[in-house]
């Protein structure tokens, strides 16, 4: 089976699948807790993805972790420190242009558990979406059009919990899940704000992409998108605005973007 093939059926089967599991599993999680069945939904979705991730890699012959971006290097920790740096530096210029004055929030112990998330989520995310299905499409087709179309996924996938498609508790049922779906496009078209942010985190991700071509590793884009994770969780706990949804911060992403090719070009 060609390998675009694959990955269509592969995107049409997690949204087809999450839609029919996250019923049930709202369902077997609202006695424990109150969580509202978008969280659920996202949630599931997110577990549906990653275990078919690994035949798709498979498909592809990417059988080690060397493979997906997992390289030995001497320089691992340079290279993640580095995109962290960036990271912090390219939303404080971004908090510069467009945002008011700021003050700090309560339980400043919150801040290494923002450090630790942006981590984490650098680390999940980036192996998934850079070091797993990018890495299958650029084997494929020329590496800025891989990176052109995981960033477009990568954003829409941010956006698939909006609170305009929210759906009671009480009228959940097991066709909940194409509902939630429906409800979601339709909040694509009706919120100017989702579209500016959803712009924003194409650029991210096309950042994030060509810091994977160009180095053939994922340490330079998990720093990058730890320190990007990092700073605008610390911005929302000073007071700030949403860097997402203010287009002041796509020049800034497009500075960072040459700023990625011309280090690549030196190291290289």
């Amino acid at each position: 089976m060609r390998i675009g093939k694959a990955i269509t059926l592969y995107a049409l089967a997690v949204f087809a699948l999450s839609a029919l599991v996250a019923p049930w599993i709202f369902w077997a999680v609202v006695s424990v807790g109150d969580w509202p069945f978008r969280r659920v939904f996202n949630r599931v979705m997110l577990l549906v993805a990653l275990a078919g991730l690994w035949p798709l890699l498979r498909a592809a012959k990417i059988r080690s972790w060397r493979d997906v971006g997992f390289v030995r290097d001497s320089h691992w920790l340079r290279q993640w420190a580095a995109g962290f740096a960036v990271g912090l530096v390219s939303c404080g210029i971004g908090v510069f242009w467009g945002t008011a004055a700021l003050q700090p929030g309560d339980n400043p112990w919150k801040l290494p558990g923002f450090l630790l998330t942006g981590i984490v989520v650098g680390l999940i995310e980036e192996t998934f979406f850079r070091g797993g299905l990018q890495n299958v499409l650029q084997r494929r087709i020329r590496p800025w059009v891989a990176v052109f179309f995981v960033s477009g996924l990568y954003s829409v996938v941010h956006f698939l919990k909006p609170a305009g498609a929210h759906i009671p508790h009480e009228a959940v049922w097991w066709c909940s899940g194409f509902e939630f779906l429906g409800g979601v496009a339709a909040c694509f078209f009706l919120d100017p704000d989702i579209w500016r942010s959803v712009i924003s985190l194409w650029l991210v991700g096309i950042v994030l992409g060509w810091a994977f071509v160009r180095t053939q590793r994922l340490y330079l884009s998990m720093g990058l998108h730890a320190g990007w994770v990092f700073a605008l969780k610390t911005l929302a706990w000073f007071g700030g605005g949403s860097l997402l949804s203010n287009p002041l911060i796509w020049p800034v992403l497009l500075i960072v973007l040459g700023g990625v090719e011309c280090w690549s070009r030196r190291k290289n």
